[in-house]
């Protein structure tokens, strides 16, 4: 095996030292000459009609520059499914959806100002439960107008054509994404197994709550472009959407990435609506605004996990082998698509790439409800079906009598075994993982008892993730300079990770230098090439490959212009 000098190595974080003395800039730490700053006027009705918004007393108040609402922001929508203003028109759909915006020379100002506008409600009914929002014929049809909806049936060994899935679409209306497999047939794998094990599980939402708030600062360009620091996890995805929701040209934004107090998911590209109502309000007033939310804002109007409802049916042999498993996952999206869509699939394999299933029948709708906007968090889907998953099998073994440990062994994926959508599973290490942690935590010997409130306990549960990041691409640029300092370009954002301090092994692995001899240039779209972001665990992987073969390119160049000189 390659004995590395660098790689894997313990050594400090090349961030450190700014961290440590305060010198590190974050988003909110933004500060330009004349700045103005933004505060949101919210609804506070889930779901409503917008009769009329009365802005004349907010824009006579000294101070205030800027008044904007619905009908001065782009017609173009975000999400997935393009189907959420920038600033809601017409109506709202969730408490907190921002319905005016108002940039003024302080926060106090803004803030008054939006005790000045007037808003004219017509309350609507909402619906607040996913299961309720998923019948053919809902009490209420959150989803109207949207650009399409997001449908993707999996058949094992049959054609998808055969099966109308896009039916679904006018069955039920507030579905936005669909995931559909049939592998096998469950129906009769249920008939042959000696036990059948059903549950329901509930996975709340919960939010991410990331140490820095989401934060914007925009600065209005003489050529009606605009330069744009923000909280965001993919800054050239952000870019695009930038540039089709704005109708401008890719040379006239600029997006910045300083540090970042953690995303998790909740900052990918197109969900942080604070940027765009930053980006419109900039251009409306003509100077540079500043819009950072609070911790309530966040929470109401940032994006959240999605709650789910799990259901799990096994059947199973009496010698424990797993025969059949049939899933319905119903998630609950939110008010808006979101990136949500992408979740139907996301926790549809998490459900079936751990164990061997023969059979196994998916359904996995993410529904709209008068809810805040749900998606990614860490596993984006996944965790809430592998947390079921892991919770049904420790029931099953109960069920059957076995040792949970035993049953796991028995029915994990090996070599050359077929997951549950059809695909062959290679270099699988969940049997030796699971051996591993058994002989770590001694299994075998029960815990002691303690005579305190705190009791100790053993369990073992196994999960698997999905990489939906792996068609991306991400471009570094490597410079050397005549000192022999490495500079290494990207734009992957380090949200706390420490993602610069593993590029900056890498590169100093591959001049057989120090880490110290590495200068990194992160995310600054003027100068930095394109990365699709730091998203689904994808950063060292894609990140750093590029970046191993842009080194290789560099020293390629060193050398031949050398061997013409020696």
């Amino acid at each position: 095996m390659e004995e590395f000098k660098v790689i894997g190595k313990s050594v400090p974080r090349v961030d450190a030292l700014e961290k440590v003395t305060g010198q590190a800039k974050y988003t909110v730490d933004v500060k330009l000459p004349r700045m103005l700053y933004i505060k949101i006027l919210r609804s506070p009705h889930a779901h409503a009609k917008i009769l009329g918004i009365d802005i004349s007393k907010a824009k006579k108040l000294a101070g205030v520059h800027v008044v904007a609402t619905g009908k001065d922001a782009p017609d173009e929508k975000l999400y997935a499914l393009q189907d959420r203003y920038v600033l809601a028109r017409d109506v709202v759909r969730f408490v907190g959806e921002p319905v005016a915006a108002v940039a003024a020379d302080t926060v106090d100002i803004a803030e008054d100002a939006l005790e000045l506008i007037d808003v004219e409600y017509e309350s609507l009914p909402a619906i607040f439960d996913q299961e309720e929002a998923l019948k053919p014929n809902p009490s209420v049809i959150v989803t109207t107008n949207v650009r399409t909806r997001y449908f993707s049936p999996y058949y094992h060994g049959r054609d998808p054509s055969k099966t109308p899935a896009n039916a679904i679409a006018v069955e039920r209306p507030n579905v936005l994404s669909y995931y559909k497999v049939r592998k096998g047939d469950a129906e009769k794998g249920f008939k042959e197994a000696d036990l059948i094990v059903s549950e329901r599980y509930v996975r709340p939402r919960m939010n991410h709550c990331c140490m820095e708030p989401s934060a914007a600062v925009v600065q209005p360009q003489p050529d009606g472009g605009v330069t744009v620091w923000a909280t965001t996890q993919t800054l050239y995805p952000e870019k695009e959407i930038i540039c089709r929701v704005f109708n401008l040209s890719p040379s006239k934004v600029r997006m910045i990435g300083l540090y970042m107090g953690g995303g998790f998911g909740s900052r990918v590209e197109g969900l942080g609506v604070y940027i765009y109502i930053a980006i419109l309000l900039a251009r409306m007033a003509k100077r540079p605004v500043k819009l950072v939310y609070t911790r309530d804002e966040t929470f109401i109007d940032g994006i959240t996990e999605m709650p789910q409802v799990i259901y799990i049916k096994d059947g199973l042999k009496k010698d424990g082998t797993l025969v059949a498993r049939q899933v319905k996952l119903v998630i609950n999206g939110g008010a808006y698509s979101g990136n949500n869509v992408v979740g139907a699939y996301n926790a549809t394999f998490a459900a079936s790439g751990t164990y061997r299933i023969p059979n196994f029948w998916s359904d996995s709708y993410v529904v709209a409800t008068n809810e805040p906007v749900a998606g990614p968090f860490r596993g984006f889907g996944a965790n809430p079906p592998e947390w079921a998953v892991e919770c049904h099998m420790d029931l099953d073994a109960e069920k059957l009598g076995m040792d949970p440990v035993e049953f796991r062994r028995k029915n994990v994926l090996k070599d050359g075994d077929e997951n549950g959508v059809g695909e062959i599973t290679y270099n699988c290490e969940i049997q030796n993982s699971i051996d591993k942690v058994v002989n770590s935590i001694q299994w075998d010997k029960k815990p002691p008892v303690e005579a305190g409130p705190w009791k100790r306990g053993l369990g073992v549960a196994c999960s698997n993730k999905l990489t939906t990041g792996s068609n991306f691409a991400s471009v570094v640029i490597v410079k050397v300079y005549p000192d022999a300092v490495i500079e290494v370009r990207h734009s992957a954002r380090d949200l706390g990770q420490g993602c610069n301090t593993a590029l900056s092994q890498i590169a100093a692995e591959e001049f057989a230098t120090s880490v110290d001899r590495i200068k990194i240039v992160a995310c600054d779209s003027l100068v930095t090439p394109t990365d699709h972001g730091t998203i689904s665990n994808r950063v060292t992987y894609h990140t750093g490959n590029a970046l191993r073969i842009a080194c290789a390119d560099a020293k390629r160049q060193i050398l031949d212009r050398a061997s013409a000189v020696l």
